[in-house]
């Protein structure tokens, strides 16, 4: 249902712009001032002063939504892509339904910071608006052994934090420190416990589609398709300090 609602909405403000490319043949008249985007502004993405700008166009090309003055602009969330160079509109930006991430959630979602570890991800691996797997790896312990298994998929990244430390010379201005996901509270769940007891990796996705993994262990890593692991079917013992997932429970 979401999806759905950020399709019509970018079909709403898509048929507003392109009013507005008509427009623009309008003879010269009054010049307005009118904010626009400097570059590509992908959705879920914090607007900063670089982000904008202010131009004046004739006044019968600019539409009647767009901002005015940059300061409404700057800091608000945008919440369907923003093309370089087009007219910003309130109802584009998370100022107009609300206000942080709130805005870009959906009734039974919440958002969740995932800590990812420093050094593994270049800062151009992941952006807003991307989709994220997340692999679960957990350790071996005395009678639990060690295995891997598809966690969760497709799910929607909001904002990625980067490392502030930057190494001397690094060209692509530091390393993912961690991702900001929207989740259900069952995938919070999931991901919480997967962070306390094991480590998390994170794959870029392509799509929103959920997908599940048979899981990987010793007894399958280097088969050229793994089945599952007997360790992974068979029942478990779970014990406190050797917790483990069973059957398809770690995965969607």
């Amino acid at each position: 249902m979401r999806e759905r609602w950020h399709l019509l909405l970018a079909a709403v403000v898509g048929l507003a712009t392109a009013v507005y490319v008509y427009d623009v043949t309008a003879p010269a008249g009054i010049q307005v001032p009118v904010v626009v985007a400097a570059q590509d502004i992908p959705p879920f993405t914090r607007i900063e002063a670089g982000m904008v700008k202010l131009v004046t166009l004739p006044e019968a090309a600019v539409h009647p939504n767009a901002l005015r003055d940059t300061g409404k602009a700057v800091g608000q969330l945008a919440i369907v892509p923003i093309q370089q160079k087009e007219q910003i509109l309130g109802a584009k930006l998370a100022g107009a339904r609300g206000s942080g991430l709130a805005a870009a959630l959906g009734e039974e979602e919440m958002a969740m910071f995932v800590p990812l570890e420093t050094g593994r991800y270049p800062a151009s691996f992941l952006s807003p608006g991307q989709r994220a797997d997340l692999v679960f790896v957990a350790p071996t312990r005395p009678g639990t052994p060690g295995f891997s298994r598809l966690l969760l998929s497709g799910l929607r990244i909001l904002q990625v934090e980067r490392d502030k430390l930057q190494p001397f010379g690094d060209p692509n201005g530091g390393r993912l420190a961690g991702i900001t996901v929207a989740v259900r509270p069952d995938q919070a769940e999931r991901i919480a416990y997967a962070l306390e007891h094991g480590r998390v990796h994170v794959l870029a996705s392509g799509s929103g589609t959920s997908r599940t993994g048979s899981g990987v262990t010793w007894e399958n890593l280097f088969h050229p398709s793994p089945h599952p692991s007997p360790a992974l079917e068979a029942p478990v013992t779970l014990r406190q300090d050797a917790p483990v997932v069973e059957g398809d429970e770690s995965a969607e």
